[in-house]
């Protein structure tokens, strides 16, 4: 309650503090850092705050509060929150003595988070001079100088904060304290602290990631490779014999554990070099081996396509073209954005090798160019934010008592039918509003009494969005309508109360505040509003009858109601993307006539083994040999060196065992009761006239079998390896 009148009354907290704010975090911190660094040129102290939150000063906290509008009652309360704060330790059933806590935050409460920033904020206003920026994120603090003379700019702004933290009761430790230098030669004269130098350092990790003096990041490469190497462990031992992991646990768990480490180092990797590249991408290289039981010769292409990963350089490229969307999409945005937006409007050939223009390359990749340029999410104008004490604008109402998929049609509609009589009131304006999506149109609409009303909304449109606007749609009705009286919005759509019921939205402002504005003038004018939720397709006449009427607006010729475009539908675009990307790839490998990518390409015909297989992991290891088609260890070697290796179900001798195996051996008969797609092409080994041919015919072989009957086969006659 408190922590809600605070920040209502608190203006927005600075742009560059980066901890313990909604909608920013240590990917906006680091790329606000990246990108204060003006061509990757600059001096960056990091600064090293001794204790902050067990230092920090209550009274210059309560000043500053003062200071920015707080008063009154709530500020007494906050006064008194600070005083008389006593701890003890208790261990082994022994108790120490009490501890009077006189400075700091208090630990672990959900309101010292806020009063610390209220503290940072000060140290924020402090005028640095120009060229200089404080970027804070808790207590990790940087101050970043860029244009020369770095010395002089850099030594006058760390004073100047020198004499701001001694006022707010902060300690700079100047022993922690670092200077790195970024392209640029090292200052001849140490800054000084007091009369204490500052070190400069060749690397420094900072939020987890190590930034060394030429912005290469050969040293965090290097440290995500380490980080990896325990987790790839563990992940060695979910996929050993006997231990029952799948393969979407095994993919699960690398995901989560593995990759994850390298997205949130994502957002400074963007500029690494191919080296660099080739050395990360091991990581990803290494897990789906062990994830499929395959060789090492294995196409890297066909691997990625079988357990459907993009390459860590598209996924770095998707998490830094995600982050952008989401900068552009805050309804606050960072000094950062004008910059992205000025590079990213650039052509492709004047892009240089700089951080920013490495993410304006990848808003290229990911083809969100005009997303970046027009993405504007601020709330509109005539809509007033209620304060946290006023009494809520709708009534949510929504009650799953019965569980649709276990419920017959016929109960499921007596319970709509009740809740609707339960809040039925008379003379109200009642109305059914529902909305309708396909890949190409969406559309809503809403029914109320003998009048419906469909429109067709913004192409693309989420089956959420659809809902909202037509529940907008109904509201705007009843305003203009007759506001007075009570409205009542019957939905199907669970998602659109949830999301009405949140305090905060991050999505669909503009939709959202549409609704809110218009529950404001519903609510001025006397009345009162309530959205129930009553179960969809269960014979509930007003529901059907919007259903059909917003099915019936997805042919109408023009758009009646925009819709922006969401953020998670750019990131769900950006997914999409990258497996089309990730699919591109591969098809260059078999344009280029790549024997193994070619295989994979007629063996699968790109779909997937279907979730529902639960085989371990050594019995899918078998189908995925097939699937994968890489060679047996005696076919690596050169072809006028290869002995013949003994087929291990029929002791025939082949030079191709896996060819064998699927068109010659007896015991994979089975599999070849269906006919080949080539009469030219031979059945047998020995009349082959090429070892193409035979590939191709094979990789029919593989597609065309039914997968029971397949995985029958190569349980009781394993394939070569």
């Amino acid at each position: 309650m408190v922590l809600g009148r605070l920040n209502w009354i608190l203006p927005s907290p600075h742009s560059h503090i980066f901890a313990y704010t909604r909608g920013r975090g240590t990917a906006e911190c680091l790329s606000s850092f990246l990108s204060e660094l003006r061509g990757g040129r600059g001096l960056a102290i990091f600064i090293d705050l001794e204790k902050a939150f067990e230092l920090a000063c209550p009274r210059a906290i309560l000043a500053t509060l003062a200071s920015r509008g707080v008063k009154g009652r709530l500020l007494c309360w906050l006064e008194s929150f600070f005083q008389g704060r006593r701890a003890a330790v208790r261990f082994q059933g022994h108790t120490s003595s009490e501890h009077c806590h006189i400075n700091g935050t208090p630990q672990g409460s959900i309101l010292s988070p806020t009063l610390f920033n209220a503290l940072i904020n000060c140290l924020l206003q402090v005028d640095l001079g120009p060229g200089a920026r404080l970027l804070c994120y808790a207590d990790d603090t940087t101050l970043v100088v860029h244009g020369g003379p770095y010395h002089a700019k850099a030594q006058r702004a760390l004073t100047r904060l020198h004499l701001k933290c001694t006022e707010l009761g902060l300690k700079i430790n100047p022993n922690k304290t670092k200077a790195l230098p970024f392209l640029i030669n090292p200052p001849k004269d140490k800054l000084h602290l007091g009369d204490t130098a500052i070190d400069h350092v060749p690397t420094h990790k900072y939020l987890g990631v190590i930034f060394d003096s030429k912005l290469s990041f050969r040293t965090e490469v290097n440290h995500l490779r380490e980080r990896t190497k325990l987790r790839h462990n563990a992940l060695r031992s979910l996929a050993g014999k006997g231990k029952g992991a799948t393969f979407k646990v095994l993919r699960l768990f690398y995901i989560q554990t593995i990759r994850a480490i390298v997205d949130y180092a994502a957002p400074v990797l963007p500029s690494l070099d191919e080296p660099q590249l080739a050395k990360l991408e091991v990581i990803q290289n290494s897990a789906m081996r062990t994830m499929t039981g395959a060789p090492m010769w294995t196409r890297l292409c066909n691997l990625r396509m079988e357990c459907h990963l993009e390459s860590l350089h598209l996924r770095i490229q998707a998490r830094v073209a995600g982050l952008a969307a989401k900068l552009a999409h805050n309804a606050s945005p960072l000094p950062l954005l004008p910059r992205l937006t000025a590079a990213a409007s650039l052509h492709q050939d004047l892009l240089t090798n700089s951080w920013i223009h490495n993410v304006a390359r990848a808003i290229h990749t990911y083809e969100l160019d005009n997303f970046i340029a027009q993405a504007n999410n601020t709330p509109a104008t005539n809509f007033i934010p209620q304060p946290p004490w006023s009494p809520p604008l709708l009534t949510l109402i929504l009650t799953h008592t019965l569980s649709k998929k276990r419920t017959p049609t016929q109960l499921l509609r007596q319970e709509g039918l009740r809740q609707i009589a339960t809040h039925t009131i008379p003379q109200s304006n009642t109305y059914y509003t529902d909305g309708s999506v396909t890949p190409t149109n969406a559309g809503g609409a809403f029914v109320c009494g003998d009048r419906s009303f469909g429109f067709r909304v913004t192409d693309g449109a989420s089956t959420l969005q659809a809902e909202l606007a037509a529940i907008s749609a109904a509201l705007s009705d009843a305003l203009e309508d007759n506001p007075t009286t009570p409205t009542i919005i019957h939905t199907d759509s669970a998602s659109a109360i949830h999301t009405l019921r949140q305090q905060t939205h991050k999505d669909n402002i503009h939709l959202i505040h549409d609704i809110l504005t218009t529950s404001q003038g519903i609510r001025n004018a006397g009345g009162s509003i309530i959205i129930n939720w009553i179960p969809s397709h269960v014979g509930i006449v007003g529901n059907e009858k919007a259903d059909l009427t917003a099915k019936h607006a997805l042919e109408k010729p023009s758009i009646d109601f925009v819709i922006t475009t969401s953020l998670s539908q750019v990131k769900q675009g950006i997914r999409e993307r990258a497996a089309r990307l990730n699919k591109d790839d591969h098809r260059l490998y078999v344009e280029l006539r790549s024997p193994s990518a070619r295989w994979y390409a007629l063996a699968t015909r790109y779909k997937p083994l279907p979730t529902t297989t639960r085989s371990n992991f050594n019995k899918l290891t078998r189908l995925r040999r097939l699937r994968l088609g890489y060679k047996c260890c005696s076919e690596i070697i050169d072809d006028d060196e290869a002995p013949e290796s003994e087929c291990q179900h029929c002791q025939s001798a082949t030079l191709y065992p896996l060819l064998h195996y699927l068109l010659k051996c007896p015991a994979t008969s089975r599999i070849r009761k269906r006919p080949l797609p080539n009469p030219d092409i031979p059945r047998t080994h020995d009349a082959a006239r090429s070892i193409n041919s035979l590939r191709n015919a094979a990789a029919y072989v593989v597609a065309t079998v039914p997968l029971p009957i397949l995985t029958e086969v190569v349980r009781s006659a394993p394939p070569p390896t």
